[in-house]
């Protein structure tokens, strides 16, 4: 069984945003989605980058955006301290010892190269830890309907 510690510590970045340090100006990555959460299947994407970063107060400033097909896309630029990543040494940690944190390693194939991951998971939610930008390749979520709605990275890009 997967130690408590490390879903809390996924789920909590997954809510902050942010889940890998060394993170530069440019990085993005596109998520699709499938959600269950009315108990209607919806399909859209989320759009993350850092669009930029200032030194003297250590933040950077993160554009997130949603697209639900027929929807207005929902933007969103919140200022994050580079403080509350998870350093690319705490994400190295985690690849290294997947399995005996109760992981699973698994690969995915995006852009046509072959990514290995972290599976974490509680028996029913899971993340995906990777070394893409943002750290989480993919998120699944069981509803209370038993429906999995699931993030699954398509394509991301690192800064210059």
């Amino acid at each position: 069984m997967i130690q408590n510690w490390f879903l809390s510590v996924a789920l909590a970045f997954l809510v902050i945003g942010p889940a890998s340090a060394d993170l530069k100006v440019g990085d993005r990555v596109e998520y699709d989605l499938v959600s269950w959460e009315t108990g209607v299947e919806l399909k859209g994407e989320v759009i993350r980058e850092i669009v930029s970063y200032n030194a003297s107060s250590r933040r950077f400033t993160m554009r997130s955006e949603a697209r639900i097909p027929g929807e207005s896309p929902e933007i969103v630029t919140a200022e994050v301290d580079d403080s509350e990543f998870m350093t690319t040494a705490e994400l190295d940690h985690i690849m290294a010892n997947c399995t005996s944190f109760g992981g699973v390693v698994e690969n995915f194939v995006i852009q046509g190269a072959t990514i290995p991951s972290c599976k974490a998971s509680d028996g029913g939610d899971a993340i995906w830890f990777a070394h893409v930008p943002f750290g989480i390749i993919k998120i699944s979520e069981i509803g209370s309907a038993g429906k999995e709605s699931t993030a699954t990275i398509r394509n991301f890009n690192f800064g210059p």
